[in-house]
C-alpha cells in the first residue's frame, strides 16, 4: 500500500473491518511484509561468521544485507538464518532487510486499527510453514510455493521446513488485467471479470486431457461454450509472454537450487494468492515446468493434510495462505521467522 497518511488510514479502516466480520476478539496480531518491502539476499558468510555468537553474527549480516540493498542510504533493520549444508560451493545464509519506515509504518497501521503488533513477519517465511504442513516430502525433495499477488508473483523453494530461495518471479495480477484491457480494449474492470469467468485456453497435453474428458461426458456443451473457449484464448494471447516469463523463472530457480543441492528431487509447486485462481493456470505452468502445480486448496482432501479449514465465504485458502502460515504454531512445525528461532522484526 501507500506510505501516506490518508493510505495508512483506509488500510487501517480496513483491518477494522475485516476483524468485524471473524470471531476475532484480542489484540495482539501477527503480520507479514512482502518484496518489495522486504528484500531477501542469498549470502555466502564465512563458516565462523555463522559459528559465532548472536550479537556477532547479526552484525556480519547486517553489513552484507546493507550493502546489498536496493537503498542502501536508508537505515534497515537485517535478520537471517542458515541454509542446509551442501557438498558444493553455494550459499549458506539467507539475510532479509526491511527499511525501518516500512516497519514503523506497519505497526503504526495496526495501532489506527485498535490493534498490538506483536510479532512482524515476512509472506516468504510464513509461506513455508504453510506450505509443510500442507503435504509431507521426503527430505531430499525441493518443493515449492507461488504467491500470485496484486503486485508481483513471489517464489519461494525450500527443502525440509526451509526456505532457501526467495525472489520475484514477475508480475502480479493486476499487471496481468490491465494487458488484458489493452488487448480487448475494455475497461480495467471488464477485463478483471473476463479474466475471472473465463481464464485461460488450455494448450498443449492440458488440451488433450480435457478433450478425452469431455467426450466421455454424458453432460453437452454449454450453449455458449464457443465464446468462452474464444475469449480463454484471446485472454490467453494477451498474458502469454507474462506467463512465458514466470514460467521460465521459477524452472531457473528450481534449476539452480537443484545444482546447490545435488541429489535432490524437484517436487511440487504450490500456488496461492489472488492469481493463482486463474482457471487452468495450474495446468499451464504444468505443462511448462513439468512437475506437479496445485492450488493450495487441492491438498485439503490429502491424507497428510494436518491443519483444519473451514472454507468461509469469498476466501479460499489461496487467499488466507499467508495468514494461516502467520497462524501456525503447532509442535513440530517450527515458527522459521526471518531470524530463525529469534525474535521477529518488530523491535
Amino acid at each position: 500500500g501507500g506510505s501516506g497518511e490518508s493510505d495508512r488510514r483506509a488500510l487501517a479502516g480496513d483491518i477494522e473491518e475485516c476483524v468485524r466480520r471473524t470471531s476475532f476478539r484480542g489484540k495482539a496480531v501477527a503480520t507479514a511484509l512482502a518484496s518489495p518491502d522486504v528484500e531477501f539476499h542469498t549470502l555466502e558468510l564465512p563458516a565462523a561468521a555463522l559459528r559465532a555468537d548472536e550479537v556477532e553474527a547479526a552484525q556480519i549480516v547486517r553489513f552484507e544485507v546493507e550493502r546489498l540493498m536496493s537503498n542502501s542510504h536508508a537505515p534497515v533493520e537485517t535478520r537471517h538464518w542458515a541454509l542446509p549444508e551442501t557438498t558444493v560451493p553455494a550459499p549458506n545464509a539467507i539475510g532479509a532487510g526491511a527499511a525501518h519506515e516500512i516497519i514503523n509504518a506497519t505497526i503504526e497501521v495496526c495501532a489506527k486499527a485498535g490493534l498490538t503488533c506483536s510479532d512482524l513477519d515476512t509472506t516468504a517465511t510464513a509461506l513455508c510453514r504453510f506450505g509443510a504442513v500442507l503435504q509431507s516430502r521426503p527430505k531430499d525433495q525441493v518443493w515449492g510455493v507461488l504467491d500470485v499477488g496484486d503486485r508481483q508473483a513471489r517464489l519461494v523453494l525450500c527443502l525440509d521446513d526451509t526456505p532457501i530461495l526467495v525472489r520475484t518471479a514477475g508480475a502480479g495480477g493486476r499487471a496481468w488485467t490491465q494487458r488484458i484491457a489493452d488487448a480487448l480494449q475494455v475497461s480495467f474492470k471488464a477485463a478483471e471479470i473476463h479474466k475471472r469467468d473465463h481464464g485461460i485456453a488450455l494448450t498443449g497435453r492440458a488440451l488433450v486431457r480435457e478433450s478425452a474428458l469431455v467426450r466421455e461426458s454424458i453432460l453437452a456443451p454449454a450453449a455458449d461454450e464457443g465464446t468462452r473457449s474464444e475469449l480463454a484464448s484471446l485472454i490467453l494471447g494477451a498474458v502469454r509472454a507474462d506467463l512465458n516469463d514466470l514460467a521460465s523463472e521459477v524452472k531457473r530457480s528450481y534449476e539452480y537450487v537443484l545444482s546447490c543441492y545435488p541429489g535432490r528431487q524437484a517436487a511440487d509447486l504450490v500456488l496461492c494468492g489472488g492469481g493463482s485462481l486463474l482457471h487452468h493456470f495450474p495446468e499451464f505452468l504444468g505443462n511448462a515446468l513439468g512437475i506437479p502445480v496445485r492450488r493450495a486448496s487441492s491438498y485439503l482432501q490429502g491424507e497428510s493434510w494436518r491443519l483444519r479449514f473451514a472454507a468461509e465465504r469469498n476466501a479460499p485458502l489461496e487467499i488466507l495462505a499467508v495468514a494461516v502460515g502467520l497462524a501456525i504454531s503447532e509442535p513440530g512445525v517450527r515458527r522459521r521467522r526471518p531470524t530463525g528461532h529469534a525474535p521477529s522484526m518488530v523491535t
